[in-house]
């Protein structure tokens, strides 16, 4: 007879407490370092873990722009 009572309690706390917690935080706005694999945010210019340069100064226009790109989107 106690069971039922029990069983929708931890339900509930389960779907209350720890559903209403957890983060879905992938917005789109993170990548992977290509050193180290950890999720990085896209603006972030160094990794936080390894300490991977990840965006360099365009010459021309002086936007950052990703270490791998060969060319300046920004620029003609």
């Amino acid at each position: 007879m106690m069971l039922i009572p029990l069983i929708i309690v931890v339900a509930l706390f389960y779907f209350i407490i720890i559903k209403k917690n957890s983060c879905n935080c992938d917005d789109g706005s993170f990548s992977k370092c290509n050193k180290c694999g950890n999720n990085i945010r896209d603006d972030y210019i160094y990794c936080p873990k390894c300490r991977e340069k990840l965006k360099k100064k365009c010459e021309k226009c002086g936007k950052m722009i990703d270490i791998t790109w060969r060319r300046c989107p920004f620029c003609e």
